[in-house]
């Protein structure tokens, strides 16, 4: 008998912002025109350097479920057994975009194998992320001491700070000041 593994992937946002959550579905599934079980399926997916993975949110089929992460390596692993013919199997699983990603662009691909089967893959659309906004300024001058006497060393202290509200980092900052 045959079987004939497909794998569908997407995700549900294709322009965010750091910080966004992205959810992954990837849909693996045998074709109804299968006569046999796709046997011992595993998912595989390499995460893009430019997200960080949320443990406990894998699902299959709506449901938690077992996984493995490998953080050094990013990759993100799922055993989903036996495909029956007609059958479709749903993983989800979230990841949120990190501070590295700002203007980039990323696509992710799970890769399926199984024993009766050649491996298939499944690539989304893509997702772009938006540039951030630094908001920095300059904030008060302090001077280690109010008063000073010839020969005296004086520190000079100017604190810079990026807005909370800020959406990126504040980034080659030149400081120049006066010193009478």
């Amino acid at each position: 008998g045959t079987a004939d593994l497909r794998v569908i992937k997407r995700v549900d946002k294709n322009t965010v912002k750091v910080g966004d959550t992205l959810l992954y579905t990837v849909e693996v599934s045998n074709s109804k025109h299968s006569t046999v079980n796709i046997k011992n399926a595993v998912m595989n997916d390499t995460l893009s350097e430019y997200v960080t993975f949320s443990h406990g949110s894998v699902q299959v089929d709506g449901y938690s479920y077992n996984y493995r992460y490998d953080n050094a390596n990013k990759g993100l692993t799922v055993e989903l057994g036996e495909i029956a013919p007609g059958q479709t199997k749903v993983v989800t699983f979230e990841v949120v975009v990190n501070t590295t990603a700002y203007g980039k662009s990323f696509e992710n691909t799970a890769i399926v194998s199984a024993d009766n089967e050649d491996d298939k893959s499944g690539t989304d659309d893509g997702v772009t992320v938006e540039d951030g906004t630094p908001e920095g300024s300059a904030g008060a001058k302090t001077v280690s001491s109010p008063t000073a006497k010839v020969g005296d060393t004086l520190t000079y202290t100017i604190e810079l700070r990026n807005s909370s509200t800020a959406t990126a980092d504040w980034q080659n900052v030149k400081v120049t000041d006066v010193i009478p």
